[in-house]
């Protein structure tokens, strides 16, 4: 029943787009309606059309309105069950095909739009291939009886209707139906994967297109939580996380405020940048003023920037697991060269060897022997106090040391800590 012979030997090729012998005719499209004659007896060779059909569902001699449909990607699909070959001719018109084919269950047809998707894949269009390949792969899988629950947050819904619903139980169990599934299913993971493997060689301009702010929740976690994702810093995808809520705020009409952008993200969405793979200059001027950390998360993660040999403050949100998940750099990782201030950090806290406990920290555990920028508050913070360094053997003139930005993030660092660790 399946398997399209007919259309491969080229039996129906000359009944393509021809009145002789159309014994049903389909509507196609709105508000812009296109006519296709059609014939039974080649669309019956797919079990979809085949379960549409029959009665009750259609009346002969009734046109068939499917407003959902795109009229062009319907050409096409037609065209592939009359003549097995089609023409794509962009990856806007390839994708509604796929969506069509996915429908019909044209597993041939599926095949190739995805070819087509994969040689001609851009920037611009690589995020609608990956929703698309996402969508369609998960709802081809076959159903089982579950109990029910309640669907998470931000799941993409399936547009064709269940196909079980349409076909009759011998058909929807057969072993053709099974293989036809199986070979769906290879085919879109054969997609996603693609997908993944090209956005994450072209991470910084895929990342900052305008087409992620239409990625739901769970496709936006996905994305930033894949390890080969190349991107030069992970400001980049804060960046990003900070346009898609701010576009979730105006699409749902809330108030540009930091409660209702933090609101609309997700923990796991906005836990998901290495903040740790950050400079402390990159953290000060994008996530710590953003308000979308709050005030403890930001302390207990400027801390392990400024000093990650020693990582032992935890809190709520930031877990023992999370934070080395933040810690980890992404494979294929694009460093660039590090800031002036990352080694200044780096170096002024090598230099401090206190011996007092930090009472402040967030996590657990016996501090006696930890070295801390924040454990006393009769540490000077600033190298120039107006004292005069002892003369210069060699010319006799007196020097200055110079303040350098670490004591400001010191100061700063030890006032959050006070306050909120």
């Amino acid at each position: 029943m399946y398997p399209q012979h007919a259309s491969r030997d080229g039996r129906w090729k000359n009944l393509y787009n021809s009145e002789a012998g159309s014994d049903v005719i389909f509507l196609v499209g709105d508000p812009e309606c296109w006519r296709f004659p059609a014939h039974i007896d080649v669309l019956c060779q797919y079990p979809v059309f085949d379960a549409m059909l029959r009665e009750p569902w259609s009346k002969k001699g009734t046109p068939i309105h499917i407003p959902d449909d795109d009229p062009r990607a319907f050409d096409n699909l037609l065209k592939f069950m009359y003549k097995n070959t089609v023409e794509l001719k962009s990856v806007v018109t390839a994708l509604e095909t796929l969506g069509l084919a996915n429908k019909y269950m044209c597993v041939d047809l599926v095949n190739e739009c995805i070819v087509y998707l994969t040689r001609n894949i851009t920037v611009d269009t690589v995020l609608m291939v990956y929703h698309a390949a996402r969508l369609y792969g998960g709802q081809t899988a076959p159903r089982r009886e579950q109990p029910a629950v309640c669907s998470p947050v931000g799941t993409a819904r399936a547009t064709a209707p269940p196909l079980q619903d349409l076909m009759p139980a011998a058909v929807a169990s057969d072993d053709v139906h099974s293989e036809a599934f199986a070979r769906m299913v290879q085919h879109y993971d054969t997609l996603l994967a693609y997908c993944g493997a090209f956005i994450d060689r072209n991470a910084d301009r895929v990342m900052t297109d305008e087409s992620v702010d239409e990625l739901d929740t769970v496709e936006l976690r996905e994305l930033l939580r894949r390890d080969g994702l190349a991107v030069s810093n992970e400001m980049v995808l804060f960046t990003t996380l900070e346009r898609w809520c701010t576009h979730k705020c105006k699409q749902q009409h809330l108030e540009l405020t930091v409660a209702n952008r933090r609101a609309v993200l997700d923990d796991t969405v906005l836990l998901s940048v290495r903040y740790l793979q950050m400079t402390a200059n990159e953290f000060l001027s994008g996530p710590m003023p953003s308000g979308l950390l709050n005030a403890q998360e930001t302390a207990v993660l400027m801390k392990h920037i400024l000093n990650p040999k020693q990582p032992k403050w935890t809190c709520q949100r930031l877990t023992k697991e999370t934070l080395e998940y933040m810690a980890t750099a992404r494979t294929r990782r694009n460093h660039g060269a590090a800031g002036g201030l990352s080694y200044v950090i780096k170096r002024r806290s090598s230099s401090f060897r206190g011996t007092a406990s930090d009472p402040h920290h967030c996590g657990d555990g016996d501090d006696s022997s930890q070295s801390s920028e924040f454990d006393s508050p009769k540490r000077s913070f600033c190298c120039t106090g107006g004292k005069k360094n002892k003369k210069n053997s060699g010319t006799g003139k007196k020097n200055k040391k110079k303040c350098t930005d670490s004591c400001f993030c010191n100061c700063l660092i030890y006032c959050l800590d006070v306050c909120f660790g």
